[in-house]
């Protein structure tokens, strides 16, 4: 394999510029949450690519909502030490040192870097951030929906919490009456939007509009995937439910992409099965098509997608548990040496289990066809297709900053 020594002290990077190329949006991932190295080169990775190839756009893997109240913070709003005060997410999920330095970085540099969420609230764990957007919203140009906006507020009250994990358990219990309801009146307020269009345009401006109707859409995509997750546990779920979750993720990206500067370049820290280009599957269960395929099909060669992997024998992975306070605890859990076949077993076949390294797919004969995520094995025709690179980080360890 045509594997690149990244070395310890001066990591050498001229070979991932190549490989990115042209491409105006580069997604960085990692095969599992909750790992400081991860966070860590990825950090690097994009102090590299601001400097060096005019990446000036930060997307994450993070509510779109509130990823309009962080993005005041890292620009200079409030006091630096009080992160949780805009986004206990951020603060307490791992972010938190990257979020630090965006601010520092902004407060030295004239706010050179954007930054934005794309994906729905807490992974689907609520609505609320989005309410209370179009709750402002609404007072300014439509205050006969104030009414109706206030009992989608009282339902989804009852689901809200910290994660999808909890939220599911908690959509189980709200009746089909106002499961139905609550999905139906969100599509009716936006048919209404598109019906008052241009009055409201003329009272907020395109702008105000523009993000409102995103978080509109952003709650009813939530409702649907919170409805299909209890589906699918139950065994009676459509194939493939969760893309509309991804689809979702890619059409903000676009959406900030669109209305950005045409010299902007753009990177997405997002998990590897978001950032990959060709389906999840797991075995010959096909999950969903994820967000990088449609980035894929949207873009084609400006989009570059590069995996973090790790050889070694232990991963953080999500035990479920209704102790916790977002239904799961995070455990150091063992894995063993990497599966037959798989690119982390070829990375130690080929002598870099104990290397930081780097694989330009593009510049790669030898057909690989699964790759680590978490603690299992994602499934793929050609690994090429999948990413355009990848990472490989010799040990890793459970990031400490995460506080639930």
């Amino acid at each position: 394999m045509n594997i690149v020594d990244l070395g310890t002290k001066v990591i050498d990077l001229e070979c991932f510029k190549k490989a990115i190329g042209n491409s105006r949006v580069i997604a960085l991932g990692e095969c599992a949450h909750f790992v400081r190295e991860f966070w860590g080169l990825r950090q690097y990775l994009f102090e590299y690519l601001h400097e060096k190839c005019g990446v000036n756009f930060f997307i994450m893997e993070f509510g779109l909502a509130e990823g309009y109240r962080l993005e005041k913070w890292i620009t200079g709003e409030g006091d630096i030490n009080k992160l949780s005060d805009y986004s206990e997410t951020a603060a307490k999920w791992g972010a938190a040192e990257t979020m630090l330095w965006l601010r520092a970085y902004n407060t030295k540099n004239n706010n050179q870097i954007r930054f934005a969420g794309i994906d729905i609230s807490e992974a689907g764990g609520t609505i609320i951030p989005a309410l209370r957007y179009l709750h402002e919203y609404i007072k300014k140009v439509d205050n006969s929906l104030e009414a109706k906006l206030t009992e989608i507020t009282e339902i989804a009250n009852k689901f809200s919490d910290l994660s999808s994990v909890k939220s599911i358990a908690k959509w189980k219990n709200i009746s089909l009456t106002e499961q139905y309801k609550l999905f139906a009146e969100l599509n009716k307020m936006k048919l209404r939007f598109e019906a008052m269009e241009n009055d409201y345009i003329q009272q907020s401006g395109q702008e105000e509009y523009d993000v409102a109707v995103r978080l509109l859409e952003t709650a009813i995509i939530t409702v649907y995937i919170l409805q299909s997750c209890v589906e699918m546990s139950s065994g009676t779920g459509l194939p493939c439910d969760m893309s509309i979750r991804e689809k979702l993720m890619a059409d903000n990206v676009i959406w900030h992409f669109n209305r950005s500067e045409p010299d902007t370049r753009i990177v997405v820290f997002a998990h590897n099965n978001h950032i990959q280009k060709t389906p999840v599957q797991y075995g010959d269960y096909k999950v969903a098509c994820p967000m990088g395929f449609y980035l894929n099909r949207y873009l084609g060669n400006d989009y570059a997608a590069f995996a973090l992997t790790t050889t070694d024998n232990h991963i953080p992975e999500m035990d479920l548990t209704d102790a916790a306070p977002v239904g799961f605890k995070v455990v150091d859990k063992e894995i063993g040496h990497p599966a037959k076949g798989s690119i982390e077993n070829c990375l130690i076949e080929s002598g870099y289990k104990d290397k930081l390294a780097f694989i330009n797919f593009q510049n790669e004969e030898k057909e690989i066809r699964c790759f680590r995520s978490q603690s299992a094995y994602i499934n793929t025709t050609s690994i090429k297709e999948t990413f355009n690179g990848i990472f490989s980080v010799p040990q890793i360890s459970l990031d400490k900053t995460i506080e639930f």
